[in-house]
């Protein structure tokens, strides 16, 4: 029986929107809440499997962060700006600076671990922000 072969980008066709140079602005930049970007190639295998654990990801984190992804093939000078060497890496963004990566395959504990960091990190950036607002 012939395996059925899955890209990556079939993974993401209801879960994550494809973001370029663009609209990184639109979707990253100015986006309320951290990004979570997957930097991805339809030919490597690591990549497909990365895109499955990142379904589950994104629905658990659903409303606390934005999951998108950049073809690092067809995006190359995105790739190149944001220093990704290798897919796949994640990033978590928040407007628009990296907050916390993952470079190369890594398991799902590992994901939700740079994703519950990266939350941290907002949070406190936010009071941060707000505490300066109060101080005036």
């Amino acid at each position: 029986m012939p395996m059925l072969e899955l890209n990556s980008s079939q993974c993401f066709e209801t879960t994550m929107r494809k973001v370029d140079f663009e609209n990184w602005d639109k979707e990253v930049t100015e986006s309320e809440i951290p990004v979570l970007v997957f930097f991805k190639a339809d030919w490597s295998p690591s990549c497909v499997e990365v895109a499955e654990l990142l379904k589950e990801v994104s629905s658990e984190y659903e409303g606390r962060i934005k999951s998108v992804y950049v073809d690092y093939d067809s995006e190359r000078e995105l790739v190149l700006q944001k220093r990704v060497y290798v897919p796949p890496t994640i990033i978590i963004f928040y407007k628009g600076i990296p907050v916390r990566g993952v470079p190369g395959p890594a398991p799902a504990k590992v994901i939700k671990n740079c994703v519950d960091r990266a939350l941290r990190v907002v949070e406190r950036v936010k009071a941060k922000s707000n505490s300066a607002d109060t101080e005036f």
